[in-house]
């Protein structure tokens, strides 16, 4: 928003102080809004603004003296990252991360395309308007902040698929960067109107119709991203509320050992587990779940569930967001729960309620990360939460994990 602001501030006034001052804001609340800089410093020649180049470039310096000043390079993590074209394809899926809200079976795919016929079309903007350099009144307000914009898009896409392809390219797609990939498709389908119809006679009724056909356009991309996205909300719920137990309940009984400090900074948040958290901690009985495999990856301890009567049909909602299947490891020393959390179906269907997000007699797995378990051997046991069961099932498995000793993973080193 800073940065864009700033964009248009610089390109549509005379005067460049309150884009200084956007700018200044802007790289304060986001690295990338370092971007700006030298963004400005092109638009200002492009409109044949020299005058202004030195305090824009004096403001810069100073900015950058301040910022850096006693900086602590971090340590690069992760230190893989793609080949060439993986970083490309990762900068389009960037830039069209739009539609991974369709309902299609591979975002990843669609994500690039979108990307791509975007990239093209400012492409063939930004070859028109190279000829309009040599005129006397070079770019217009309204190709500066256009091309500005997009250039602002692509140095981000940029920085972030360097930094986070290491991550697995899906990361790209998440929510915190979609909004950049929704920003451009904004702005490219304003600036195509705002272009075509600069010269000529604006009809009210035309008007109109663009209008809302951006609208409902618009209604339809956010549907489908509430609908399809749900998963990740109640994933991200279920990661939070599972990481909140293993790290308030550290030993052998159902009480919680965080210190004084960190208990009048943080509380907790109540949690499925609340009514059944004593039976965590005692030899469950009952029928036995069934469990298909316990195997460890490179990484993590996976727990493949079987099938069961009494699990079928309970998958988590908008209106029940913790109904499902948990694990649950317990030792001698203390219990862990992680989630098992079924694949989203993603089909046009699902947008109209006519199939459920979730499909049904789907093996449900639970990942354990190998760094986040405390070495020694636990008993698995599986609990169930549902309408029917608000305080939960707790069934033995008759199995066993043992945890191998693990190195905790460094992460980059903190400047702060």
């Amino acid at each position: 928003v800073w940065s864009l602001a700033c964009l248009y501030v610089l390109t549509h006034r005379a005067k460049i102080g309150w884009a200084i001052g956007l700018a200044t804001v802007a790289t304060l609340v986001s690295g990338n809004g370092f971007l700006i800089w030298p963004i400005g410093l092109v638009l200002l020649l492009a409109q044949r603004r020299f005058k202004q180049l030195v305090p824009w470039s004096i403001a810069a310096v100073l900015l950058i003296a301040v910022y850096f000043g006693n900086y602590v390079q971090p340590t690069t993590h992760p230190a893989t990252r793609g080949n060439f074209l993986e970083l490309a394809g990762g900068c389009l899926a960037f830039l069209g991360a739009a539609a991974e809200a369709l309902p299609t079976a591979n975002p990843y795919g669609f994500s690039q395309f979108l990307g791509s016929a975007l990239l093209l079309y400012w492409m063939v903007v930004l070859g028109r308007s190279l000829p309009d350099l040599e005129t006397k009144t070079s770019w217009t307000p309204l190709q500066a902040f256009g091309l500005g914009a997009l250039a602002f898009m692509v140095g981000t896409a940029l920085v972030v698929v360097w930094g986070r392809f290491g991550y697995g390219r899906d990361t790209l797609l998440t929510s915190r960067y979609r909004i950049y990939s929704l920003t451009l498709l904004a702005l490219t389908y304003c600036y195509c109107l705002s272009a075509y119809y600069r010269n000529r006679t604006v009809s009210s009724k035309w008007a109109w119709s663009w209008a809302l056909t951006g609208l409902f356009a618009s209604g339809l991309l956010w549907w489908s991203a509430f609908r399809l996205n749900t998963h990740e909300s109640i994933s991200l719920r279920k990661m939070l509320l599972t990481g909140q137990y293993n790290w308030t309940y550290t030993t052998n009984l159902p009480v919680s050992t965080l210190d004084t400090t960190t208990r009048r900074l943080i509380d907790n948040a109540p949690a499925f587990y609340d009514a059944s958290l004593a039976s965590f901690f005692k030899q469950s009985r009952g029928l036995p779940f069934p469990i298909d495999s316990v195997y460890k990856t490179n990484q993590s301890y996976r727990i493949r569930l079987g099938f069961d009567a009494q699990a079928d049909g309970i998958s988590p909602s908008l209106t029940q967001p913790d109904a499902g299947l948990n694990v649950v490891l317990r030792s001698a020393k203390r219990t862990y729960i992680f989630g098992a959390l079924p694949a989203p179906r993603r089909h046009w269907r699902v947008l109209l309620n006519l199939l459920p997000l979730y499909p049904k007699n789907q093996q449900l797995e639970a990942v354990i990360p190998t760094n986040e378990i405390d070495a020694g051997t636990y008993q698995v046991s599986v609990v169930l939460y549902g309408s029917g069961h608000p305080k939960g099932i707790v069934r033995p498995t008759d199995q066993l994990l043992t945890a191998a000793p693990h190195q905790l993973a460094t992460g980059p080193a903190k400047n702060w």
